[in-house]
C-alpha cells in the first residue's frame, strides 16, 4: 500500500524561503509560515501543495527498481512490496518516484521531463541502462528534448537545459 513521504525535514540553515515549503515548518512556527506565505505572494493562509511523490505504472516492479535507481541516482525509501515501492533521491532534495505495478500493457498516460546540461551523455547513458530512443516520434522543428522509453515501454524526455 501507499504510504506518504516520512515527515518533512527540518529547514536548512541558509536556505532561501522559496526553497522552504510549509510542510518543513511546525504549526508553532506561525510567524514563518506566514512570512514563508507572503513572501511566495499568498498573503493568506491558503494550502501551499508540493508534490511529494509522482507514480509510475510498471509491469514489473524489481526491474524498474533497477533501472530508475541507476537512471536517476535515488534509492528505496523502504524494502519494497509486491506492488509498490518509492524511490527518493540519494541526497534527500527532491520529488519521490513511486512505481505501481500495472498489469496492462497499454500506454501510459504519463511522461517526466527529466532536465539537463548535456543531452546526449545522458540519452547514451540512459540506453545504456536500458532506455530506448522512441523511434516513432514526430519532432518539431528545433525540439530541444529527446524521447526516450524505459524498459517497460513508458516514455520520458532528456530535454536540454
Amino acid at each position: 500500500m501507499r504510504q506518504p513521504l516520512e515527515g518533512a525535514r527540518a529547514p536548512q540553515p541558509n536556505r532561501r524561503p522559496g526553497n522552504l515549503s510549509l510542510a518543513d515548518l511546525s504549526a508553532a512556527d506561525t510567524t514563518l509560515r506566514q512570512d514563508l506565505a507572503t513572501w511566495r505572494g499568498k498573503s493568506d493562509n491558503r494550502c501551499m501543495l508540493t508534490i511529494g511523490s509522482i507514480v509510475w505504472g510498471v509491469t514489473d516492479i524489481p526491474a524498474a527498481v533497477d533501472f530508475w535507481t541507476r537512471a536517476l541516482d535515488y534509492e528505496l525509501r523502504e524494502e519494497p512490496s509486491d506492488d509498490w515501492a518509492t524511490l527518493v533521491p540519494r541526497d534527500g532534495d527532491g520529488v519521490g518516484l513511486s512505481l505501481k505495478l500495472v498489469t496492462s500493457n497499454d500506454a501510459r498516460r504519463h511522461h517526466i521531463d527529466l532536465f539537463t546540461a548535456d543531452q546526449d551523455a545522458e540519452v547514451e547513458r540512459l540506453v545504456g541502462l536500458g532506455a530506448v530512443r522512441d523511434t516513432e516520434w514526430t519532432y518539431e522543428d528545433g525540439a530541444d528534448y529527446v524521447v526516450l522509453t524505459d524498459p517497460h515501454g513508458s516514455p520520458f524526455c532528456i530535454v536540454q537545459t
